[in-house]
């Protein structure tokens, strides 16, 4: 076994929980803006809704739905393999510091 840093596919900084955060977040902020998208549950519609409503820039609102769609998929692939969500926390860096960057955005406005 290595002793490599791992990385908590669901709660880790930059994960899963920040990114259903921030929708959650956003739906409540935004709720008057949002009208038709309130119907929707799913985090990808909910993000596509921001940005068509002019809450969120495109770049941050697709990235932040492929992080979702990435770190997800991941969870399930491991989730067959009967094994932990974690992952070596170098192979999602850069997803992570987008997250995280998004994440500071959002919050800090």
């Amino acid at each position: 076994g290595t002793n490599e840093e791992l990385f908590d596919l669901k709660q880790g900084a930059g994960g899963i929980a920040d990114i259903e955060f921030m929708v959650q977040y956003g739906v409540l902020r935004w709720a008057a803006k949002l009208r038709n998208y309130l119907q929707f549950t799913d985090n990808a519609r909910l993000l596509e809704g921001f940005i068509e409503c002019g809450l969120m820039g495109r770049p941050d609102g697709s990235r932040l739905a492929d992080a979702y769609r990435r770190l997800r998929e991941r969870v399930h692939a491991l989730a067959l393999e009967e094994r932990p969500a974690f992952a070596p926390a170098r192979e999602f860096e850069d997803l992570r510091s987008g997250i995280i960057e998004c994440w500071n955005g959002l919050m800090e406005r």
